[in-house]
């Protein structure tokens, strides 16, 4: 039986579908099936548009009933690109090409071996327990599940014919699993996406280091309803990239390579996959194998605008499974590179989007004032959806206003999006900074609100849209 991967994109699906949009936002949000913003998107920049006067915003908002208070002591951080773009896209699965070149890229001429399959006591056990159940399923037309200590009862399926046959095959694969397993290491001559037991397409493999290397590259299922896409990672084994410590910019680790060789291997490997035009947004250091390690996390650039990652934000966190509305939406695009004394020692890069075309090159946008009044109005209410209830005075400091590009969502177009640039506005909750480290959030800071910078309506990151 292949293995399914642990860690494709590390994705949950859980029971609801929980909103942080407070119902006075909601006539604000912009749908991008939306005709009045498609023909935002094509307007193109009149010269001498207001800039921020200065590059900071102070000032103090609270609710009406002053039950949250937000105090804005922020650095607007612009790019130097003068022209912001919209660009479509759809999302990208790999080819096997695309996957043999990376390959070849992170390993050469390393003999290989196939990191699919399960270990042998596992699949001796799992053939066992799937020939009990086969017995059981012809004899009851069922599964046997506990009956409150009397005995197992049948569990009915649908068509028992149907499962059977269903069932006699996986028997067959997991003993033809066992068989190769048996003879010892699997050696892979060639590299090629298979389908998997996810419904989509998947390679793993490793070398035959100590301990080794190993690689996977992922597709989503064909029918693709929710939309997760693709994934590839490269990583020392018994590793992942989930926690980082976070370096400041000129911070070297110690170890041999200095930072800015270290920077330009990531850079070049990320172009060497295929992502040419992109940028380091942030870095860190983690330990991969025993041995100080940079983790830097790369942005790709739109029209020379990097598309800044944002890892927690007031919005959509959960999803159900029982409607299109609560499906699993496309993720943002990460790329991450690990690099040490070694050379590249870790590659991860998921959600890639197949770029369309340009659909502007110089879109007009709403004046720093114009964002700044929506700001005012929209940030009390968007705050106090994720404020604790249990303090009587809740605060909140937003230290960071940052013009970027998101990719969002098109509603009224199957898997059509659009790169477009946004205004985050970027806090945490208190007067002070917690500056405590977590695996999911390095700084404890999130966005409390994330506007479309073409028309100022309000963009639900856990959406997309």
């Amino acid at each position: 039986m292949k293995r399914i991967i642990s860690g494709v994109l590390s994705l949950v699906t859980v029971l609801s579908l929980y909103a942080c949009q407070p119902v006075s936002v909601k006539e604000t949000v912009a749908n991008t099936g939306n005709k009045a913003l498609e023909k935002e998107l094509v307007k193109v920049n009149t010269p001498g548009e207001s800039k921020p006067a200065d590059r900071r915003w102070q000032e103090e908002l609270e609710t009406k009933d002053g039950a949250v208070r937000i105090h804005v002591d922020a650095e607007i951080n612009l790019p130097d690109q003068q022209q912001l773009s919209v660009v479509s896209c759809v999302p990208h699965y790999f080819t096997s090409d695309e996957v043999k070149h990376a390959v070849g890229l992170f390993y050469g001429d390393a003999k290989l071996y196939d990191n699919s399959l399960s270990d042998k006591d596992w699949l001796e056990s799992e053939i066992s327990k799937q020939k009990e159940n086969l017995e059981y399923l012809k004899e009851n037309g069922g599964y046997p599940q506990e009956n409150g200590g009397e005995g197992p009862q049948p569990a009915p399926v649908e068509d028992p014919e149907e499962e059977i046959i269903w069932l006699e095959d996986m028997i067959a694969q997991l003993e033809a699993d066992y068989e190769i397993v048996s003879e010892g290491e699997s050696v892979i001559t060639e590299i090629e996406m298979k389908g998997n037991g996810s419904g989509g397409e998947s390679v793993s493999i490793r070398d035959g280091q100590t301990p080794p290397m190993e690689f996977y590259a992922y597709n989503d299922g064909e029918n693709r309803e929710n939309v997760i896409g693709a994934a590839m990672e490269y990583d020392v084994a018994g590793h992942d990239f989930s926690f980082t410590r976070p370096l400041q910019d000129t911070e070297q680790l110690d170890i041999a390579m200095p930072r800015e060789e270290a920077e330009r291997a990531a850079l070049q490997t990320a172009s060497d996959c295929g992502i040419s035009e992109c940028e380091i947004v942030a870095a860190g250091s983690t330990t991969a194998d025993g041995q100080e390690t940079y983790v830097f996390t790369l942005s790709r650039l739109i029209g020379g605008v990097p598309c800044v990652p944002v890892g927690d934000f007031v919005g959509t966190k959960a999803f159900g499974g029982d409607s299109g509305e609560d499906q699993e939406p496309w993720r943002q695009e990460k790329i991450q590179v690990m690099v040490n004394d070694k050379g590249v020692v870790g590659f991860k890069w998921e959600c890639p989007p197949e770029m369309l075309e340009t659909v502007n090159d110089d879109v007009a946008v709403k004046t720093y004032e114009e964002i700044i009044e929506i700001a005012r109005m929209i940030l009390p209410p968007q705050a106090e959806a994720e404020a604790p209830v249990d303090e009587k005075h809740r605060e909140v400091t937003i230290c960071e206003v940052t013009l970027s590009m998101m990719r969002v969502a098109n509603t009224g177009s199957d898997n059509l999006y659009y790169y477009l640039p946004v205004w985050d506005f970027i806090g945490y909750h208190g007067e002070s900074k917690d500056t405590g480290i977590t695996e999911d959030h390095p700084a404890a800071t999130r966005s409390f609100l994330t506007l479309n910078a073409v028309d100022g309506s309000v963009i639900d990151r856990g959406l997309g849209y």
